[in-house]
């Protein structure tokens, strides 16, 4: 039995690594859309762009890609606060004015 080295060629690599790339994704894709999504409140105050970046996940459905349900409400930063903390939503972002 011969014991040379066996050289990768670089092509060969990036053909490898590139359907690597491609279908890891797509498994997890997969995975999340057979599970049950984790429900998740989202509190936001409207306030400029700043959730700008929430609405756009949530209609693109990055939030159920992701294995979320999640529901975005519109709550004043005083009760956001209080919600928070007592458990009534999960995630909050607003504007510290």
């Amino acid at each position: 039995m011969n014991t040379k080295d066996v050289a990768i060629r670089p092509s060969a690599l990036l053909s490898v690594l590139l359907i690597l790339f491609v279908l890891f994704p797509t498994a997890q894709l997969a995975r999340a859309a057979t599970r049950d999504l984790e429900r998740v409140r989202i509190g936001y105050s409207v306030g400029g762009l700043i959730p700008f970046p929430l609405i756009v996940a949530k209609e693109n459905r990055f939030f159920e890609q992701a294995g979320f349900d999640a529901e975005l409400i519109n709550i004043p930063p005083t009760i956001a606060v209080t919600a928070l903390v007592s458990g009534d939503i999960q995630y909050v972002i607003f504007d510290g004015l």
